[in-house]
């Protein structure tokens, strides 16, 4: 049979069984309308995965290299807390040693986070995330200073009790008001807020907005409960990761030794040393 033929058999038979090739048409149309919807709903999800859960709450294309497993009560079975809490503490040439092993393009901060009350003048007390960390933190969360400004590298190295805050914070702490300049009490310590991040929103009913940064040196890293090492990238952090647990493998212990003091109390907590079986990346 030709193709002619073949074309103006099958003209001739969708004119005769009109309704049969309607309803065809119909489940044809229906088929790929529903496969494109699925599609979109899957890409959907992992983009928000990416950019809004794990890009707000964790960080998009980030690690973080830690003395424990980010988990608690609850968590996998496989954690040994007696294990974990044996191991040795991150000191300053160790965290200067994985800075070593990572590219120039990548940025990283130490950083510890707690859940800490707050309290105002005029204002009940209220429980908040605090993290004590390094100015490079801000560019490594993407986090945007809708009021005021950030703190810098100096105010670090100085310990200077400064804060930037969350929105939900500054809503609760100074309603109305401006919240730059203002005290706010962290701890029973007294800060001075000179930013107010822009507002992050939530992830499952979890506020990013109740959060408040302080320099790792200040006041606010010494009564952190629990912290970490961050290296955070901008870029894709497999190469990174995989040259900080070479690193670990050639790390050398050093305990006793005098080249190898500990990191002053107010960073002890957010500066742990990894340990060949216990150190964590995530």
């Amino acid at each position: 049979m030709k193709t002619r033929d073949a074309i103006g058999l099958a003209l001739s038979q969708l004119r005769v069984q009109k309704l049969k090739s309607a309803f065809t048409l119909l489940g044809v149309t229906i088929g790929v309308m529903f496969l494109i919807a699925v599609v979109s709903i899957v890409e959907g999800m992992g983009r928000y995965v990416e950019e809004d859960f794990a890009g707000r709450l964790i960080g998009a294309n980030t690690f973080t290299l830690r003395r424990f497993d980010n988990v608690g009560r609850g968590g996998p079975r496989s954690f040994d807390a007696r294990s974990a809490a044996r191991r040795p503490l991150i000191r300053m040439p160790d965290v200067d040693a994985v800075r070593s092993t990572i590219p120039a393009t990548m940025n990283s901060a130490i950083s510890s986070e707690s859940f800490t009350y707050a309290t105002a003048i005029g204002a009940r007390p209220k429980q908040i995330q605090t993290v004590a960390t390094e100015a490079s933190y801000f560019a490594i969360k993407k986090f945007n200073i809708a009021q005021g400004r950030a703190f810098t590298e100096q105010e670090v190295r100085s310990g200077s009790p400064v804060v930037v805050i969350g929105t939900e914070v500054a809503e609760h702490f100074f309603p109305g008001l401006t919240a730059e300049g203002r005290q706010l009490r962290i701890g029973g310590t007294p800060f001075t807020v000179i930013g107010v991040v822009e507002k992050q929103g939530s992830v499952f009913g979890f506020s990013l907005d109740r959060l408040a940064i302080a320099p790792y040196t200040s006041a606010m890293g010494a009564s952190s409960s629990r912290g970490a090492t961050s290296v955070r990238s901008s870029c894709r952090p497999p190469p990174a990761r995989r040259s900080i647990r070479a690193w670990s493998w050639r790390a050398a212990r050093c305990a006793d030794s005098a080249d190898c003091a500990p990191v002053s109390r107010t960073t002890s907590v957010s500066s742990r040393r990894m340990r060949r079986s216990g150190s964590s990346t995530s």
